[in-house]
């Protein structure tokens, strides 16, 4: 926040695509912001677990990014909300933080593939690990074995496609170019819209639309 009034008082114009709770940004952009990914992710998980009674309980490994960045540690902890409503559905097995490194969450899936080879679930902070827990598990021919999920559309709809990852939410191109005409827009001192703005474009990627999200 300190950051962000420092531009301000500089004449920028700020989109906060996080809410970070402050008066600051001129534009409240949910869409790409952590609640809607929760929202996403949760459901597409529980529609899993009543369309796959066989593969209850759900043993999971949560990897998460940087301890520091506090934002986006409910890219995994709403799998604990899931367990905690849930509690016969879904087991937390093992967590671990790779600080959004591809080889650092490969070297965490390697790890857990020997010490925890009941993990059939693993949620993924962003693709960027996604990429590296994908890697460990088709290297050891386990991936049909486990669901791999991740954030950010970044290679994820790529994977999924290949059959080297099961979900993947993230902003659409319709996001982007929203973000881009704004950015226009208030620096012209244009904008009309209101101050928060709810994107109607973000997706959820999985088997069902992947090659359409690819093509």
């Amino acid at each position: 926040l300190p950051c962000l009034q420092t531009m301000k008082d500089t004449g920028a114009y700020i989109i906060d695509i996080r809410d970070m709770g402050s008066d600051i940004p001129d534009i409240i952009f949910y869409g790409s912001d952590e609640e809607t990914y929760k929202k996403a992710t949760s459901s597409w998980i529980v529609d899993y677990m009543d369309a796959n009674p066989d593969k209850l309980p759900l043993q999971v490994g949560l990897i998460y990014g940087a301890a520091a960045q506090t934002m986006q540690l409910v890219r995994c902890d709403l799998v604990k909300e899931l367990a905690e409503e849930y509690p016969d559905k879904i087991n937390i097995v093992a967590e671990a933080y790779a600080d959004w490194d591809t080889q650092k969450a490969m070297n965490v899936m390697e790890d857990w593939i020997q010490a925890y080879p009941e993990i059939n679930f693993v949620v993924c902070a962003n693709d960027i690990m996604a990429q590296g827990a994908s890697n460990a598990l088709v290297a050891a021919d386990l991936k049909e074995n486990v669901v791999l999920t991740g954030i950010d559309l970044d290679g994820g709809g790529e994977r999924i496609a290949e059959g080297k990852q099961d979900l993947d939410v993230g902003a659409a191109i319709s996001e982007n170019k929203a973000l881009i005409d704004f950015s226009v827009q208030l620096t012209e001192g244009t904008y009309q819209g209101e101050r928060i703005f709810y994107a109607p474009g973000v997706m959820r990627v999985d088997a069902t639309n992947a090659d359409k999200y690819v093509a």
